[in-house]
């Protein structure tokens, strides 16, 4: 997608339409607006799975995020580790959890990367 910034009236609305991914992951995790944008880390997203699991929302959040495949794959993969840490168990071939680990660590890294990349204005 190539939209120029200076087609919105706000920088912000601008990179919202262009990462939605990264805000709307942002916001799951609680920041700020002003940190909408900022890289996404794999245990910031299992910690903030913590917190609403113990607020009783983590099955509204997966819900939510069902119409948003890559956000409820983050999320998936969110809790898988989660199940695995709250049964104090290893990874291992029986609960996948490297390889699911895996998966869910290289949509953050594709995630990351693409909110990185610079995007070239329209021609005239």
């Amino acid at each position: 997608m190539s939209i120029h910034p200076e087609r919105f009236g706000e920088l912000h609305d601008a990179a919202c339409v262009l990462q939605p991914y990264l805000v709307n992951v942002n916001t799951l995790l609680g920041r700020p607006e002003v940190e909408r944008f900022f890289p996404i880390e794999y245990e910031s997203l299992v910690d903030r799975s913590v917190f609403y699991a113990n607020k009783g929302l983590l099955g509204q959040v997966l819900q939510a995020s069902k119409p948003l495949p890559v956000i409820h794959a983050l999320l998936e993969g969110m809790l898988h580790q989660l199940r695995i840490r709250h049964n104090k168990d290893e990874h291992n071939e029986d609960n996948l959890g490297r390889e699911v680990q895996s998966s869910t660590l290289s949509l953050i890294d594709f995630l990351n990367r693409a909110a990185s990349s610079q995007r070239e204005p329209m021609p005239g």
